[in-house]
């Protein structure tokens, strides 16, 4: 297994950013691209019809980059509730290619942008292709790794941040490309779905304050079943001690990372907020500056903390919340 690309993942967590801001009616993105190389400064928007599933294809001099974009975060905005229903439906299934079973919901927003897809990136197999996305579009993206190499298409790596666990431990094994899966701090996210093992947390998230609120009580009536992280686990704390921050740690073992699990779940109990609010993809682009504390987003504290409350409350009740935590 290679060594993730600290300089390119930082990259790849701006592209991610990148594809939260688009607009439907020009079927356009609003933002210029990261820059990796020569950068198209007009990549195709992929998607964004029904405004929940959205991807965009940038090419470069040295690669091309596919990108997904994570669940819609705004209320206000139409493709919330059905971005967020997709987002629910955990139940394993088995997908048309590779092996094991994925999240149904996941899956299904994959299927709805294939053919644009691969009219995007026209025929395999290409200049070699990066896949990347944040929240579900880490999801997608590691879902759609196995479908595009058995395309025939140069896959040469696949960067996922903040991904939620896309499928069962017999997908998650069956993916041979490199997948560099990056976390930050105490983010809810990559901990979900909750799999059968998942008991302490799920005690432990019982007793968070977050969810004695009516409303999410009943999300932690349920786990899921055997769902499995996907790729080399590459990981940030929320607080260092004294700068430069030299707390990342990268292309953990597989006994490192299950030693660390422990210590990252007895954070979540106290984390309350930050459990979403570590979502950002923010904190995703500066966890790689040796000099800065991901948490110092200027500015932003109060903000991030109302929206958190609001998009919560506003879930609450009004999806069918058959797991504990699916987004």
């Amino acid at each position: 297994m290679p060594s993730i690309d600290i300089v390119l993942a930082k990259r790849l967590a701006q592209a991610c950013d990148f594809v939260y801001h688009f607009d439907p009616a020009r079927g356009k993105f609003t933002n210029d691209p990261p820059t990796i190389g020569n950068p198209d400064l007009d990549p195709p928007l992929i998607g964004g019809e029904n405004q929940t599933a959205v991807a965009g294809v940038m090419r470069y001099s040295v690669m091309t980059v596919l990108v997904f974009r994570g669940t819609i975060a705004n209320v206000a905005d139409d493709g919330f509730l059905p971005d967020w229903r997709e987002n629910f439906e955990p139940t394993l299934i088995t997908p048309d290619e590779g092996q094991g079973r994925v999240h149904q919901g996941f899956y299904a927003q994959l299927n709805f942008l294939k053919k644009q897809i691969l009219a995007a990136l026209g025929p395999p197999p290409g200049p070699p292709l990066y896949i990347t996305g944040h929240s579900q579009g880490a999801a997608m993206a590691a879902l759609a790794t196995p479908w595009l190499t058995a395309q025939r298409f140069n896959v040469a790596a696949t960067y996922t941040f903040a991904a939620p666990r896309p499928g069962d431990q017999a997908f998650a094994d069956s993916v041979t490309t490199p997948v560099f899966r990056v976390e930050f701090g105490d983010d809810i996210v990559p901990h979900v779905p909750l799999s059968n093992e998942s008991t302490e947390l799920l005690a432990a998230l019982a007793r968070n304050p977050l969810f004695q609120l009516p409303q999410l009580r009943p999300m932690l009536d349920a786990v899921a079943g055997d769902y499995a992280a996907v790729g080399q686990l590459t990981y940030r704390r929320l607080l260092a001690d004294l700068p430069p921050y030299q707390d990342l740690q990268t292309d953990l073992s597989a006994d490192v990372e299950i030693a660390l699990a422990k210590q990252r779940e007895d954070l979540l109990l106290r984390a309350t907020l930050l459990l979403v609010e570590n979502h950002l993809p923010a904190h995703y682009i500066s966890m790689f500056d040796p000099n800065q504390w991901p948490g110092a987003i200027e500015n932003a504290t109060e903000e991030i903390v109302g929206t958190s409350e609001e998009i919560l409350r506003s879930l609450a009740g009004k999806l069918p919340f058959k797991n504990p935590f699916s987004w």
